[in-house]
């Protein structure tokens, strides 16, 4: 935990402890659960993302919780407690609390352009319940309040927490970007007591990966569930990086015991091809979200088929339901993935699928955090230093799961029995049967980028791989320049997609670091051929058509 207790008084990505001066302060936790205490002064306090426990102490404080749910004390003085939509979030999370608002001289200040008519005010025992009438989001829990007027609301000069204001027109072709400001108008779907919602489906990416913003409500105890239980993939890897809360994940099976680690804001997760994985939020905590990203694509429409389609997110998100886990069993199997909970004595799962065996040469669960000095550090094409979350060797790169025995299409077949064709490595050669020839497949390079501010546009820059860059920005304000001359700003939070052939840079305008994933999916070259381009046949990602037997990928030296 950091302590701050000289201006500037700004928050770190981990929890803080923040104490403000005697005079007007201006502070900002921005990332991570802080604790923050104005002290005396009028000051203007915004809590940032997480949960946060803000006290304003003495003076007349302007109280903003921004997301997640946070607890605002206005301690002595005539204080404002703001709260405003925040777009993204669901109908599961309560809003903030405000602990001791006292109608005689505090205001609630209404953000978003809220009118006090556009407010359902609930009295629910000795609490009010704000609710906005127009999404049916939950605003804030008023507690030992039975009564509120017109006359305790003000309305202030603040927008939609974390929305930013991006405008989108005359970005290159390919190019996309979502965020807050409009991840409410991207397809979305209940599945695992969460909300998944898609930032690139397979159709935004010529099928070659998926991108997703997956929100967990917070888990209220041991015997409820949120998040997918244990399960294979036999078509992609996934990796799953933790914006907020604390997680337990699967991170593989041994002698029928599923094997468990935690992980928390600001790590990564991987779950290679093939091993079995998943995922729960721990009880107490959340809510929860998780940034992911799966390649090749097709996640994205199994989850069209096993969830429910959400009409307002800001209704409250449905558990787990046994209907629900019967219908992801079924289309699990119709992608040879498998529910993976194991049976009475260990030997497989409840399903009849037994425990899966690997080569010892596959890759294995990897995780990595944004904070740890000792993973690789690379200079990046802006100037920027990388620090290496997952590299492409740790990864691998995915073949699909289809074998070529003999010649014509109609031999083309399913075969889940040969080690070598759900996976091979971009380095590995080893004897092959000649009848099964070695595609190539995707793989990804995954940094966390720190960009201090001052950081100015570099010359653009465009990546010679066949592929794509990614951005997820974490914490501060990233900007992005093109060749058209259009530049952008977005929030934390925010997914962009720049395709191959694209020019662009990045800088940090603001006043604090822009935090920020870098994830390049690319072609992985068929081993001993040095350059991915020459490779003819096959999509490298997915194995979208069969062969004719009218070419063969190239020979691997002996």
């Amino acid at each position: 935990m950091a302590v701050i207790t000289e201006a500037p008084f700004n928050g770190t990505p981990l929890a803080d402890l923040i104490t403000g001066s005697p005079e007007d302060d201006a502070i900002n936790g921005f990332r991570g659960d802080d604790t923050i205490n104005g002290g005396d002064g009028n000051d203007n306090i915004n809590g940032g993302f997480n949960q946060d426990l803000i006290n304003g102490g003495n003076g007349n404080d302007v109280l903003i919780g921004d997301r997640g749910i946070d607890t605002l004390v206005g301690g002595a003085g005539s204080d404002t407690f703001v709260v405003a939509r925040a777009p993204g979030s669901s109908g599961s999370t309560e809003g903030d609390i405000i602990a001791d608002f006292n109608p005689a001289e505090d205001k609630i200040g209404l953000g978003s352009g809220i009118t006090f008519d556009q407010l359902d005010v609930r009295i629910e025992g000795n609490n009010a319940r704000l609710v906005d009438r127009l999404t049916g989001q939950p605003l804030a829990i008023v507690t030992n309040i039975t009564s509120l007027s017109a006359a305790n609301f003000t309305s202030v000069p603040v927008g939609d927490f974390g929305r930013g204001n991006v405008d989108l027109n005359g970005l290159p072709e390919g190019v996309r970007v979502v965020g807050f400001f409009n991840l409410d108008d991207e397809r979305a779907y209940y599945l695992s007591s969460s909300i998944y919602t898609d930032y690139a489906n397979q159709r935004d990416t010529r099928q070659r990966f998926v991108s997703f913003d997956f929100l967990q409500p917070p888990s209220p105890n041991e015997g409820t569930r949120v998040g997918p239980l244990p399960h294979t993939h036999f078509n992609e890897f996934e990796c799953f990086f933790v914006v907020d809360g604390t997680f337990t994940f699967t991170v593989g099976m041994q002698d029928g015991t599923i094997m468990e680690e935690k992980v928390s804001a600001g790590q990564l997760a991987y779950g290679p091809q093939g091993r079995v994985h998943g995922f729960r939020l721990d009880p107490g905590t959340g809510p929860g979200r998780i940034y992911s990203f799966a390649l090749p694509a097709g996640l994205d429409d199994f989850f069209v088929n096993s969830g429910d389609e959400v009409g307002n997110r800001y209704n409250p998100i449905p558990p787990i339901t046994l209907e629900e886990i019967s219908r992801t069993a079924f289309w699990a199997q119709q992608r040879n993935d498998a529910l993976f909970i194991p049976n009475a004595d260990g030997t497989g799962s409840v399903d009849g699928r037994p425990v899966p065996t690997f080569r010892p040469d596959w890759p294995d669960h990897h995780s990595a955090d944004i904070y740890d000095e000792s993973r690789p550090e690379i200079l990046g094409p802006f100037g920027e230093t990388r620090r290496s979350l997952l590299t492409p060797e740790e990864v691998g790169a995915v073949t699909g799961q289809f074998a070529w025995k003999g010649t014509g299409t109609a031999k083309f077949v399913q075969d889940l029995s040969n080690p070598f064709v759900p996976f091979r490595g971009p380095n590995e050669v080893a004897f092959l049967d000649p009848n099964v020839p070695v595609y190539p497949g995707g793989t990804i390079s995954y940094d966390y980028i720190s960009l201090e501010p001052g950081h100015e546009f570099a010359p653009l820059y465009t990546d010679p791989r066949d592929g794509f860059n990614l951005f997820y920005t974490l914490d501060g304000e990233l900007s992005l320049q093109f060749a058209n001359g259009k530049t952008i700003t977005v929030p934390p939070l925010t997914f962009i997609q720049i395709p191959n052939g694209v020019a662009y840079s990045i800088a940090n305008f603001g006043s604090t670091p822009a935090n920020t994933l870098a994830i390049d999916p690319f072609n992985a070259p068929v081993p001993g051929n040095l350059s991915p381009s020459e490779n003819p046949g096959l999509d490298f990602y997915t194995l979208s058509q069969p062969p004719d037997g009218s070419f063969l990928p190239p020979a691997i030296p002996a």
